[in-house]
């Protein structure tokens, strides 16, 4: 061991070494991937307020679904769209990575992202003309939560700039109640949230969430307009044994109504996935087009009846991909985009 030259330039150009055979092994399996990638990009400043373009991306491995570091790249000039074009154009071409690999790609929402004419999405899709753009589930969920009515926006206020007031504020009861009714909404919203990134989060999941979250909110408004305040338990623990007064009802109703406007603006109903990616053996054939003659095999086949009770959605479809190439293809070029940019 004590021959071994261990000098700072020896370690750094080991590791050099070693981040390139990984780096090298993740583009040959992006090329081998049976199905389109998909990619999770967003821009980020390190402590010298150097902006760092970050890169992850998603394929199918040993039939699995794999998610890897792509690469970090300092943007040199600007943030606008054509230089985050220009690196990952840079970075395929120089790994002979071909456009037509990528099948999605997730992003923050930011404009410089996902405008229409000159957004780096634009871009891209003139390479990938039907490339799915996906907004990170998370940064929609961010832009519905922190939207208030000026009632609880002044309450918000209050809280968090500590006006001189604050004390008295607290011996105020419709203060102290609507304040608690932002403790349990934030809650639940703060739920969704979690519920939605992990290793378990996928665009199914994510909708479904989304979709039980729109229902929860028709139901709470519903009961609050009964006087019920049950499904927010630090509210109904100070009220107490007391009656919510119209006034607070009117205010936490306008809220509710407020929350579901935006949701349905955030995560309108734009995309649904066919039944029959999630329910192969329940669901009609009407929307799988030119698939149904392997569908209808598919759905005969005993094996994969057991095969789909104890795996998951997306391990089933890549268990697929030798029997029924085309079916299971289209299945997990819907499940495989990003559903968040979370990882970045």
């Amino acid at each position: 061991m004590k021959d071994v030259p261990l000098s700072n330039d020896v370690i750094a150009g080991r590791v050099a070494d070693m981040s390139c055979n990984i780096l090298d092994q993740i583009v040959q399996e992006i090329k081998d991937s049976p199905i389109r990638i998909s990619l999770q990009l967003d821009e980020s400043t390190d402590a010298s307020n150097m902006s760092q373009l970050i890169v992850y991306t998603q394929y199918i491995k040993d039939g699995e679904i794999k998610d890897e570091f792509l690469f970090c790249e300092a943007l040199q000039m600007t943030m606008k769209a054509a230089d985050i074009f220009q690196l990952l154009d840079e970075f395929f071409e120089k790994h002979q990575i071909k456009w037509e690999k990528v099948g999605s790609v997730c992003t923050d929402g930011a404009p410089a992202m996902i405008g229409n004419r000159s957004g780096f999405a634009a871009l891209l899709k003139d390479r990938v003309p039907d490339l799915i753009v996906k907004h990170c589930v998370l940064h929609r969920h961010a832009l519905v939560a922190k939207t208030l009515p000026p009632h609880h926006k002044e309450v918000m206020s209050i809280c968090v700039q500590y006006q001189s007031n604050f004390d008295e504020k607290f011996e105020d009861e419709t203060f102290i109640l609507s304040l608690s009714y932002l403790e349990d909404i934030f809650s639940h919203l703060n739920d969704l949230n979690l519920s939605m990134k992990g290793m378990f989060a996928s665009n199914t999941v994510g909708t479904e969430k989304v979709e039980a979250f729109k229902k929860k909110l028709s139901l709470w408004k519903r009961r609050i307009q009964g006087g019920s305040v049950g499904s927010f338990p630090i509210l109904e623990e100070k009220l107490g044994d007391k009656t919510i007064s119209p006034m607070l009802v009117e205010n936490i109703v306008a809220h509710l109504l407020h929350l579901d406007t935006t949701m349905a603006k955030y995560f309108p109903k734009d995309h649904k996935f066919p039944e029959w990616i999630q329910q192969p053996f329940l669901a009609d054939m009407s929307d799988a087009d030119n698939l149904k003659e392997e569908l209808i095999d598919l759905q005969v086949n005993q094996g994969c009846q057991t095969k789909f009770r104890i795996l998951p959605v997306s391990g089933f479809w890549c268990d697929q991909l030798v029997a029924y190439l085309e079916l299971a293809r289209t299945a997990l070029e819907m499940i495989i985009p990003f559903p968040t940019t979370c990882l970045c």
